[in-house]
């Protein structure tokens, strides 16, 4: 999409005032609410068939969402041309900017961010009637907040799963990261399908590696990854759903679980590395007195 919706006023009252990213569903504007003055971002989604959102999900169930790890969907409106989506603005990076300029992140702020993540698909996927499947969690879709937390946004690609028989209306998210249900004719996504992006995208941030078809290969070969976060991340990838974690929540649980082990393997270290210079001087003295003073110990 071209910058050429910059200084475009929606509904005469938004105004796009700076282009803030742009993907395969649309473009991300920065605009200002006239009436409020306040700061907003804005989706803008061309009415094709495979991007129209308003065909997916209710107008409705988006201005619903509240969650602190999502952004807050303030209207959704439309007219010939495009669909918009304005939602609150998150102050942050985008994680694939500082991927870029980071290479690879550290196994514990990894696991902290994806946390995060879970908890905002923990509350989609609990929607009822039908809950929320992302479908495009990607280092792109993540915003590291100011104070170091990770919110999803971006709705593009989401769809509301209508049960386990029924089929997706459309093939809808990012090859590198999506699950093989979502690059089918007639696959259906479900919770497992965000779990399997989660992954992907997890062995990108801890490896620095981009992911492909054989993701559980490399992850192995990540020796200086621990062992649990390795075991999570190919459980995540798993090609058949149901050899993936049944759901968000026990993810989570196996996360936390990890990140407490670390940290406290951590903590052991660091009493080693204090012990140790007591070690050398105690040894030193020893053998200053056994050799340059004769004594006998």
């Amino acid at each position: 999409m071209s910058s050429n919706l910059l200084n475009t006023i929606i509904s005469d009252r938004y105004r796009l005032e700076k282009m803030l990213g742009s993907g395969g569903t649309g473009s991300v504007y920065l605009c200002t609410d006239l009436k409020l003055d306040t700061k907003l971002a804005v989706k803008v989604l061309e009415k094709h068939k495979d991007t129209y959102i308003a065909a997916r999900i209710e107008e409705k169930t988006l201005k619903l969402l509240n969650h602190r790890s999502l952004p807050q969907i303030v209207d959704v409106l439309a007219d010939a041309d495009y669909t918009y989506i304005i939602e609150s603005y998150i102050e942050g990076t985008p994680l694939d900017k500082l991927l870029k300029a980071y290479y690879r992140f550290n196994e514990n702020q990894v696991i902290e961010w994806a946390i995060h993540i879970c908890e905002a698909l923990s509350y989609l996927h609990a929607l009822r009637p039908n809950p929320i499947i992302h479908r495009d969690i990607k280092p792109s879709n993540i915003i590291i907040t100011k104070d170091n937390k990770a919110v999803l946004v971006d709705f593009g690609s989401c769809n509301r799963h209508m049960g386990s028989c029924i089929p997706d209306d459309i093939i809808m998210g990012t090859s590198l990261y999506s699950a093989p249900e979502q690059l089918i004719i007639g696959g259906i996504s479900d919770c497992r399908t965000d779990i399997f992006c989660m992954g992907a995208m997890l062995y990108q941030l801890a490896t620095g590696e981009a992911p492909d078809n054989e993701i559980s290969f490399g992850i192995t070969d990540a020796k200086y990854l621990s062992k649990g976060i390795r075991q999570i991340i190919g459980k995540c990838v798993e090609k058949e759903r149901e050899n993936r974690f049944k759901d968000v929540e026990e993810l989570k649980s196996m996360l936390s679980e990890q990140l407490k082990l670390n940290l406290t393997a951590r903590v052991n270290d660091e009493r080693k590395l204090k012990v140790i210079p007591f070690v050398i001087g105690a040894l030193s003295i020893i053998t200053y007195l056994v050799v340059i003073l004769g004594i006998s110990i």
